[in-house]
């Protein structure tokens, strides 16, 4: 915009030259137009000058039609586009005929350059162009839905006339009623997605068409027509700071009176509030009236120069068009913003509330489903938990039975061993931990295995003592030790610390591992089963793993018999052990120790064999359980805290509904006032303010 003004400035300038009439230059008036045209100012909008080429440019009697909205914007977006679009069309129709009608280096210079940058771009040329498009359609879009004027007949207040852009480039004039017309209030948190919805669908509908109209312009009117129209002086403001000053000192001696107080519960106290304090204090201080009508009462001194302050210069219809129009572009907005916040803030809480109780109610579904997985009331967990281990025994002794039953198995392997060694099998022992169950049972223990012979006391933790210690320590967590009856004897040291400075005693430790004790008490987890003990057992399994893989492999030999099969069993002298073991026995011994290893892979015996061996699996468990426990307890508090919060939105939300109510019933008042004021100067004409105060002025 700038860049076409300094155009047209330095053409003016150039015929200037060249005519020697400087003066007279129709390009330079032409350019200063365009340049007031363009630079106008939000408060001049509504200059009479601008007004009467309004109606002019539109066509409008403005004896019938009054101008009440003006978009400078849209105006100026109107004439670029309508300048714009004609050269677009001109220039790309041009260079299409060079293009097809001409060779290469028959055209233009411009036109060469940019056919060349196209094939350089190759595929990559769609996205300037598709960009171009974007930006394009969105500007067209933008500039079909802003509305440049909307007039209101005189005659008939309810009737208006719109002039917008068409979709070629031109302007369009409807008609309409206020019936037809619906307005929205587009506001959302997120202000990309608020601009996004204004302009897709406006903020006005008129029949079936949808503009954006700048409520702004509306609300600045009032104010600037009054300005503009010599009702009030451009420097009222300086002189109203002397009417707050003594409206400051006035209303602290104020009678008591209901309707006194009534008028003061607005805060402000404009030049109508004035007014009618006047009319109070008529009544209230008649007895100071003598007989010239004159008040000897300083109150009413007080107001009534108040009150002629206020008309001097129209102060006071200054101060109360402004004052509306910062209620309603500011305070009434505002207002249903924080509604509009304190609601969501109500459905938020809401369901945050639900999300939190249903998170609770599965976090305690979850707990008793432990617990019943785990077989426990959850009473008292370590007590319980621990109790879980006494069923092991009983579990051990039926585990060791059926390896027992594996004895023929494990009597086989060898034998098969020695028969394919032809008697000179290596000495290692096959399955020791399997044929020390076997020979003694479940009751063989980790010390003989690891040391070749029986304890001669077995020291193994008793699992009694365990759950006695462990609900001595749950009663204890449950009392608070002060350290009442602590007593401490400080004998003869006067209460000094004693650092030990006096005597330093080293002892050597000598390092004892791999040694033997020979007191042949078995201790700790030497007293412990093989079955019992994590190590063993995991060699139990591997040991049963080991079995499984080589029944399974002799009864795959066994049932796959080909013709040279045959032939060596024939020529082959195989030992009794063996020959009298059928397929059946092997697959029968196989399937006996699948089971006894899935039984020992059980993760609930797993579990029990941990809780028997570990306390700090123990200690784990237990505050895995709780930490389950807690958890519900935890998400029912936020849940209050939710519903709590939902409480002190619900009060804000009320609040904040009453205040905007009465806001705006004192703005309709206050509207009502300025309009009847308004209405004096014009010998008793019916005035209406319009536009978006109509708008903000909506109750809940």
């Amino acid at each position: 915009m700038v860049v076409l003004l300094r155009v047209l400035m330095r053409a003016g300038i150039a015929v200037r030259r060249c005519s020697g009439n400087p003066s007279n230059s129709g390009i330079q008036k032409t350019a200063q137009r365009i340049k007031e045209f363009f630079m106008a100012s939000e408060k001049e909008i509504f200059h009479p000058d601008f007004v009467k080429k309004a109606y002019r440019f539109d066509k409008i009697d403005s004896k019938q039609w009054m101008l009440i909205y003006r978009d400078e914007t849209a105006s100026r977006t109107f004439l670029i586009m309508s300048i714009s679009i004609p050269i677009v069309i001109i220039s790309s129709s041009f260079f299409i005929w060079d293009v097809t009608q001409h060779q290469q280096k028959d055209r233009q210079e411009f036109v060469q350059k940019l056919v060349k940058d196209a094939k350089q771009l190759g595929l990559f040329l769609i996205v300037p162009i598709l960009g171009a498009l974007f930006v394009t359609s969105l500007l067209f879009r933008v500039h079909s839905l802003r509305v440049l004027r909307i007039y209101q007949k005189r005659e008939h207040p309810e009737r208006y006339t719109i002039v917008a852009p068409s979709n070629w480039g031109t302007l369009k004039k409807m008609e309409f009623d206020r019936d037809l017309c619906i307005s929205s209030f587009i506001e959302h948190e997120n202000e990309l997605a608020r601009v996004g919805l204004l302009f897709s669908f406006g903020n006005m509908q008129v029949d079936r068409s949808r503009y954006i109209v700048d409520d702004d312009k509306f609300r600045a009117n009032i104010y600037h027509w009054l300005v503009s129209r010599r009702h009030v002086t451009k420097d009222w403001q300086k002189k109203i700071g002397d009417v707050r000053e003594k409206i400051k000192h006035a209303i602290l001696d104020m009678p008591e009176n209901e309707r006194i107080v009534e008028l003061l519960k607005g805060g402000y106290i404009n030049f109508f509030h004035a007014v009618q304090i006047i009319e109070i204090l008529k009544e209230t201080e008649k007895d100071s009236k003598n007989f010239l009508g004159f008040y000897s009462s300083q109150r009413m001194k007080d107001w009534q120069e108040i009150e002629s302050l206020y008309k001097k210069d129209s102060i006071g219809l200054g101060e109360a068009s402004q004052l509306l129009q910062r209620v309603v572009q500011y305070e009434i907005p505002a207002l249903r913003r924080n509604i509009q916040k304190a609601d969501q803030a109500i459905q938020d809480g809401a369901k945050k509330e639900k999300e939190y109780l249903k998170q609770s109610f599965d976090a305690k579904k979850n707990y008793d489903k432990e617990l019943s997985r785990m077989g426990i009331k959850g009473v008292m967990l370590r007590s319980e938990l621990l109790n879980l281990a006494s069923e092991l025994p009983s579990f051990i002794d039926s585990i060791a039975l059926l390896i027992q039953k594996l004895a023929p198995a494990k009597e086989y392997y060898e034998a098969f061993r020695d028969y394919v060694h032809n008697s000179s099998a290596p000495s290692l022992s096959l399955l020791p931990l399997l044929t020390l169950i076997f020979t003694h049972g479940s009751s063989v223990t980790v010390y003989e295995y690891t040391y070749g012979k029986a304890p001669v006391k077995i020291e193994k933790p008793s699992i009694e003592l365990l759950i006695k210690a462990d609900e001595n320590k749950e009663e204890a967590e449950d009392e608070i030790d002060f350290g009442d009856d602590l007593d401490l004897d400080l004998g003869e040291t006067g209460g000094e610390i004693d650092f030990g400075d006096g005597q330093i005693s080293i002892d050597v430790v000598a390092d004892e591992r791999g040694l033997v004790l020979e007191d042949g008490v078995a201790r700790g987890d030497e007293a412990l089963g093989l079955l019992e003990n994590g190590e063993t057992r995991q060699g139990i399994k591997e040991e049963l793993e080991e079995l499984i893989s080589f029944l399974s492999a002799r009864s795959l030999d066994e049932d796959t018999e080909g013709s040279a099969d045959i032939f060596i069993l024939g020529s082959e002298v195989r030992p009794d052990k063996i020959r009298n073991v059928t397929v059946s026995q092997l697959k029968e011994w196989n399937s006996q120790a699948s089971s006894i290893l899935a039984e020992l892979n059980n993760p609930q015996k797993i579990h029990l064999f941990k809780i028997r061996t570990s306390p700090q699996y123990v200690e784990t468990l237990v505050d895995e359980l709780i930490g389950k426990r807690d958890l519900e307890g935890r998400y029912e508090k936020m849940a209050k805290l939710m519903e709590d919060k939902q409480k002190r939105e619900q009060d804000n939300l009320r609040e904040t509904r009453n205040q905007l109510n009465l806001t705006i019933e004192n703005t309709k008042k206050l509207k009502k006032e300025v309009e009847e004021e308004i209405s004096k100067k014009y010998k008793g004409r019916q005035v209406n303010i319009m536009g978006g105060i109509h708008q903000a002025l909506v109750p809940i």
